[in-house]
């Protein structure tokens, strides 16, 4: 996480806001303004050192509204640094937490600003889609949903809302099947710019209880979702490639809480619990047409072994009380054993 001094802007910076282009590039040259090491300005940033460097424009998406911010990476003719993070100073102004791999950062250096691609298309994949499970969980369980918090990372997405309820079996497989039909029927997705005014009349929803400006973004999946939202999104619903949910839970009174995956962490899912299956079935000596049939007798014998071995223990336990008592000693007609 960048530094919490530099965040409440007590220190001062060359310039107040820069301009974030990542919504439609994922690379661009700028130039350093300012670079931070240990709460202090500096000229230099060298070699194994973490700080923090500010340009005038950026295609990083820094962390906000539950999206986790973009990594990459930050080089020049000087120097190579990995982007770990980026945070939003109090105005808006994006700041890079960096670690200098090789060569010395220097200020006003000319720079290649370069967003994996790979993770900022695995996080848009989960943030669209947690717009198409709020929608699906308003269908399904009724319009009192409400969400409650969310993260939205390249591996997984995290849904707090409002239920007084455990959702049953039957409830997660039809949010689920919603949900992953959205993404099959390939909708369009749409970003449009309007005010505050227009996209409530649009009947665009908050994802979450955020202070918004004049301005908003309005993102549209098809017909199927409307949201205000000023996250990164795939551009079709079908770039998603599929949705699964790994697990629902309650996380205070009145919240529950849904983890998912989308697109190759569910095939990573699949190959992990595949993997089991063929364990299970090695153990059991049964292909997979058979398995249950089989695991059904194998648990089956399994009782009827533990109910044969109790009735053995109580014969050998009450022959072994025989024995004792045949063994008793007689002291003035009192018997006793020891």
């Amino acid at each position: 996480m960048c530094n919490e001094t530099l965040l409440r802007q007590k220190i001062p910076l060359a310039i107040e806001k820069n301009e974030f282009i990542g919504y439609v590039e994922l690379e661009t040259s700028a130039q350093i303004k300012d670079i931070i090491y240990d709460n202090q300005k500096i000229d230099i940033l060298s070699e194994g050192q973490a700080g923090e460097l500010v340009f005038e424009k950026t295609p990083f998406y820094a962390e906000s509204g539950g999206q986790v911010a973009d990594k990459g990476i930050v080089k020049s003719e000087n120097f190579v640094a990995e982007v770990k993070d980026v945070q939003k100073s109090h105005n808006g102004l994006f700041i890079h937490r960096v670690e200098v791999v090789s060569g010395e950062a220097k200020l006003s250096d000319r720079c290649e600003l370069v967003v994996d691609e790979k993770l900022r298309k695995s996080t848009q994949r989960n943030h669209t889609c947690t717009h198409l499970l709020h929608k699906a969980l308003r269908e399904v369980l009724g319009a009192h949903i409400h969400q409650a918090g969310s993260l939205v990372s390249d591996t997984r997405l995290r849904f707090d809302f409002t239920h007084f309820e455990p959702i049953t079996s039957e409830q997660l497989s039809q949010i689920e099947n919603m949900v992953n039909e959205a993404i099959f029927k390939a909708y369009p997705v749409k970003v449009e710019v309007m005010n505050i005014e227009e996209a409530k009349k649009s009947g665009a929803m908050a994802l979450f209880d955020e202070k918004y400006e004049d301005n908003v973004r309005v993102v549209s999946v098809g017909e199927f979702s409307t949201e205000l939202c000023g996250g990164t999104h795939v551009s079709n619903s079908s770039d998603i490639g599929m949705f699964k949910i790994v697990s629902e839970s309650g996380i205070a009174s009145g919240v529950r809480r849904i983890e998912a995956i989308t697109g190759s962490n569910v095939y990573q899912y699949l190959l992990e619990k595949e993997a089991v299956l063929d364990e299970i079935k090695s153990l059991v000596k049964s292909n997979e047409d058979n398995l249950v049939i089989k695991l059904s007798q194998t648990i089956e014998d399994y009782k009827t072994a533990q109910k044969e071995l109790s009735k053995l223990k109580s014969v050998i336990a009450k022959n072994q009380i025989n024995e004792i008592l045949e063994g008793a000693k007689d002291i003035e007609g009192i018997k006793y054993v020891y």
